[in-house]
């Protein structure tokens, strides 16, 4: 598994471009937790979900010792989701060190990040709290599964983006 070109490195996890080798080995390992997601939530077979990734770049992994700890990904508006490896227990405390400098990667480009997660996605549900993620609401899916929408905004860049904000220099 090539993690030489990296986007992060942090605490020993590094987040890389997803290949096709990553998804076929995750598809192998996706935590039982995201098994039961995807099969009651979306209504999907897990591992073809997981390959069905192929080809879409906007996928990442987080490499932990050669092993895909988790695939996550986050789109043009900031919505963020990520599923983890049933192995993500024996590293969970390195990986929690290590998701602030993923955050502090997607807030780069996006002063707020948004994910929705499954109300019975317990381990999630504490992940995205631990990283100051704030529940803003409790939604009904078409599927009528219940979920929570969390935001985590970054408001000291988020005034930076603004043009209209910054100082003029003459």
């Amino acid at each position: 598994m090539d993690s030489s070109s990296y986007m992060v490195k942090s605490n020993g996890m590094l987040l890389v471009k997803t290949e096709p080798e990553h998804l076929i080995e995750f598809s192998r390992t996706v935590s039982a937790e995201n098994q039961l997601e995807l099969r009651e939530f979306y209504n999907l077979n897990p591992a073809q979900a997981i390959l069905g990734l192929i080809g879409d770049d906007s996928v990442n992994s987080v490499i932990y010792k050669d092993k895909v700890v988790c695939l996550t990904s986050i789109d043009s508006s900031g919505l963020m989701w990520a599923l983890f490896s049933a192995d993500i227990n024996k590293n969970g405390i390195r990986f929690v060190r290590a998701s602030f400098s993923l955050m502090e990667y997607y807030h780069l480009k996006h002063s707020q990040i948004e994910c929705r997660v499954w109300i019975k996605g317990g381990k999630t549900l504490q992940w995205l709290a631990f990283l100051g993620f704030e529940p803003i609401g409790v939604s009904t899916s078409p599927t009528n599964h219940q979920y929570v929408t969390f935001v985590r905004c970054d408001c000291e860049r988020a005034h930076t983006k603004d043009e209209l904000l910054r100082p003029v220099v003459h």
